[in-house]
């Protein structure tokens, strides 16, 4: 895909998809959101990816308590 520079796209709610792509290295930016809710259990979305570095390119607050963070892959840079 980078190769063909086919462009930007977003991977939404898809964990198995962000795994699959990030331990092939194709995935060049992360940004997470965070919501202020404490659930106890859920699916961890990188449980199955190697280990990586990740450089914050910067973070947001929201007055609802949400927060924005921006990482790229230190492989990108």
């Amino acid at each position: 895909m980078k190769e063909q520079e086919s462009g930007d796209f977003t991977i939404l709610g898809s964990g198995s998809i962000v795994q699959q792509f990030a331990n092939l290295g194709l995935i060049d930016e992360y940004h997470l959101v965070v919501v202020p809710v404490i659930l106890g259990a859920g699916k961890s979305l990188f449980k199955d990816i190697k280990e990586m570095s990740l450089k914050l390119l910067g973070a947001r607050g929201f007055k609802n308590g949400i927060v924005l963070i921006k990482y790229i892959s230190a492989e990108s840079i």
